[in-house]
């Protein structure tokens, strides 16, 4: 298990999933805070502002990310 710094700003989450869809982050009261697709190349979601930490390295992983699955899917 790893951690990082969120800025979670709801109080709404997910409380299942649809087929496919993983549960990977939560924070420490329980709530959804990410979900991934065991399905698809990259679909994730998430229920904070990643944009709004970019000086925090997971986030800055996770914009990196994004980025270059868009790079790739351009690409062909």
């Amino acid at each position: 298990m790893s951690w990082c710094r969120i800025n979670s700003l709801h109080h709404q989450a997910v409380q299942e999933t649809g087929e496919g869809i993983e549960i990977v982050a939560r924070d420490r009261e329980g709530l959804v805070q990410g979900i991934e697709s065991r399905d698809h190349d990259f679909l994730i979601g998430v229920q904070w502002h990643p944009e709004w930490l970019i000086f925090n390295r997971p986030q800055q992983r996770l914009i990196r990310a994004l980025v270059e699955a868009a790079h790739q899917r351009q690409a062909g």
